[in-house]
């Protein structure tokens, strides 16, 4: 199982944890599979084969005017049966879009893009 929250997320951070069971019921212990640098939001995977996963997710970045940066990850995450050890290859970022707020008098639109620009007439809040 592949979750967003955990031990540890008291600050509102998301980070990445594996729990795993070998009967649905009973879950060892996530462990935490990403560092604090990042937020992490939304993961979602499957399997490919036995024991390896690839999944998705969502880093986020705050800008200094408070707009945010999200780039989408794809990582594969590989349990070891006899030890339960958890290794993750994060792969390439497979796009990057930001979204920014523009204003025109009390109109208020938001662009989502890889290199968004407001439309005629408006400013970046």
């Amino acid at each position: 199982m592949i979750l967003a929250d955990g031990p540890g997320c008291g600050d509102r951070v998301q980070k990445l944890y594996t729990s795993t069971s070998n009967d649905g019921l009973t879950w060892s212990t996530p462990q935490k599979i990403s560092g604090s640098d990042l937020r992490r939001l939304d993961p979602t995977g499957y399997e490919v084969s036995t024991n390896v996963f690839r999944i998705y997710y969502a880093t986020a970045v705050a800008g200094a005017l408070g707009d945010v940066t999200y780039t989408i990850k794809r990582g594969t995450i590989s349990i070891k049966q006899s030890s339960g050890e958890v290794s993750i290859t994060t792969g390439t970022s497979s796009s990057k879009k930001t979204t920014i707020t523009c204003i025109k008098a009390k109109v208020t639109k938001k662009v989502t893009g890889v290199n968004p620009k407001c439309p005629s007439g408006y400013k970046k809040k």
